[in-house]
């Protein structure tokens, strides 16, 4: 069967707003800054077998927040060609809400519901930054030396990253566990950032 429903309608309304500085005086620089502004119930009624119409399944759904995000690259050129980058994003946190487990029922035994409408709750903004350099030596003719290095999350964050499914790895259930990060297969490992990484890197051209 098929339903036109309103409530599953999604809508998203961005804006942008980005600035450039081009290579002069040895750096350029590039910023941006996106926000969105979403309205989306997550539901899809195209072909159904039953069971999902229900409307209590839409109570405290719709995902009605915003999220953003803002990224600045620059490079400067040190003397002796030696090349510098910067790469800052800070991101909004995921939105997600509370819920609990209730029992006794004679029909359904148990049920999970959402206690708070969604995007109550927020995981931490996301702060990443890398830095980039490198270094390129001219051999003889045609034949180019690159050197560099790449560190990837300077600062360490440790801020909770979405799952697969782009929902954060937290313990969204009401209990003494809750808003613990939950993980993966391998535990809280998989739920946070990647730590700092530090590569070197050696290319021969020619």
């Amino acid at each position: 069967m098929f339903i036109n429903h309103d409530g599953s309608n999604a809508s998203y309304k961005s804006f942008e707003v980005a600035a450039m500085k081009r290579m002069s005086n040895r750096w350029q620089l590039n910023a941006a800054y996106t926000a969105t502004k979403k309205r989306n119930v997550g539901l899809s009624y195209a072909v159904q077998t039953g069971g999902a119409f229900d409307p209590n399944f839409e109570i405290n759904r719709v995902d009605n927040t915003w999220e953003w995000l803002s990224r600045i690259v620059g490079t400067y050129l040190f003397p002796y060609d030696i090349q510098v980058a910067a790469n800052v994003t800070y991101q909004s946190g995921d939105p997600w809400a509370r819920t609990v487990s209730v029992r006794g029922g004679q029909t359904v035994r148990s049920l999970v519901m959402r206690a708070e409408p969604h995007g109550s709750q927020r995981t931490e903004n996301n702060l990443m930054v890398s830095l980039r350099t490198q270094k390129v030596l001219q051999l003889r003719a045609g034949h180019q030396l690159r050197v560099g290095a790449n560190i990837i999350n300077l600062l360490n964050g440790n801020y909770i990253a979405s799952g697969s499914n782009g929902v954060p790895d937290i313990n969204m259930r009401s209990g003494p566990e809750f808003g613990w990060v939950s993980g993966g297969a391998y535990g809280v490992g998989d739920a946070l950032a990647r730590p700092l990484i530090g590569e070197v890197e050696v290319t021969y051209s020619f």
